[in-house]
């Protein structure tokens, strides 16, 4: 029986029954253990993957579903790729060149009829995306020499004084205890995690057992690690 199941192919049985065309359903069920309850939901836009997604969980059960445009989102045209359509960003995978790129734009503009400022438009983002992939690579490199760096706080955290923390204005906390290695466990319903000193102080607020704030998340976030 699950031999057959497997062997149908359900994108056409939906797309069929859905009478539309470049999107997938995905429905998943996991056990996290880490909320009681938690709803949430996205509806995106002009972007990759773009879509409705809803999630809910349940005593640690989470159940996904998510009905989306499986196409990329082309920003210089304001259009989803062709599926014929080269993309900048696979340039280099797979012994994959710049001259392999542009003669497969070539021989997109000719199939598709594409306007002849539409090679040039190409051209600038392809500089826009070098540009842009050098400072990401020497943004990532300058992270990895600074998580080498011994942590210094700001200021001195009593974190025997810390009971929870909370990220931003969110309702949900999380008990903090500081372990004898020196990492932090946070606990959120059944799931700890350990994570460094560095990590929490960067993503957490946190408080003492009367509520009193004992330090803020953004005195540990800096503007160059913006992406």
């Amino acid at each position: 029986m699950w031999n057959y199941i497997e062997k149908v192919d359900w994108c056409k049985v939906y797309h069929h029954f859905l009478g539309m065309k470049h999107k997938a359903l995905e429905l998943q069920v996991s056990y996290f253990g880490c909320d009681a309850f938690d709803i949430s939901y996205s509806w995106r836009r002009w972007q990759d993957h773009a879509g409705l997604s809803l999630e809910i969980t349940l005593l640690g059960v989470r159940c996904a579903m998510s009905l989306y445009d499986y196409r990329h989102w082309n920003s210089v045209e304001n259009r989803f790729y062709f599926s014929d359509e080269p993309e900048p960003s696979g340039i280099g995978v797979n012994g994959y060149v710049e001259e392999q790129y542009f003669e497969a734009l070539k021989r997109c503009a000719q199939k598709h009829c594409l306007d002849e400022d539409y090679l040039h438009r190409c051209e600038a983002a392809f500089v826009e995306h070098q540009i842009e992939s050098a400072r990401q690579q020497a943004l990532y490199a300058q992270w990895e020499q600074d998580d080498k760096k011994p942590f210094q706080p700001k200021h001195p955290i009593n974190w025997a004084n810390v009971k929870y923390a909370k990220q931003g204005k969110k309702y949900k906390k999380y008990a903090v205890q500081c372990l004898s290695n020196g990492d932090i466990e946070i606990t959120e319903f059944r799931t700890k995690y350990r994570l460094p000193v560095k990590d929490v102080a960067g993503l957490f607020d946190l408080y003492d057992n009367k509520g009193r704030l004992v330090s803020q998340a953004k005195e540990y976030r800096e503007d160059e690690y913006e992406i």
